[in-house]
């Protein structure tokens, strides 16, 4: 069986929001983003959330980033890692990247 290669990992530190059905939301700092996802740290224990579950991930200030649908891939005691369930659109992480070195 091959192996698919990792998605580049970039370090970006941004606000979100994991929003989950029926279970409210949980608001962290980014570790770091790819294509496929983000490794994001709520800074408290996320004991309440399950690898598996699915939600929406909302990059803060809400204005012009649309959610994206993820998965919960990884809870650790205060990382969660999340898998785009779409393509990332364009530009949702790269205008944060370029803000911060401005």
């Amino acid at each position: 069986m091959m192996m698919q290669p990792r998605a580049q990992r970039i370090q970006l530190h941004a606000r979100v929001l994991l929003e989950l059905t029926g279970k409210g939301a949980l608001t962290g700092n980014t570790l770091n983003v790819s294509g496929s996802g983000v490794l994001f740290t709520v800074g408290y224990p996320a004991k309440q959330l399950a690898v598996g579950e699915v939600g929406l991930l909302h990059v803060l200030p809400l204005d012009g980033n649309q959610p994206l649908p993820c998965k919960v891939t990884r809870v650790s005691e205060f990382d969660i890692a999340v898998q785009f369930l779409e393509n990332c659109p364009d530009g949702t992480f790269s205008r944060l990247v370029l803000v911060g070195k401005q």
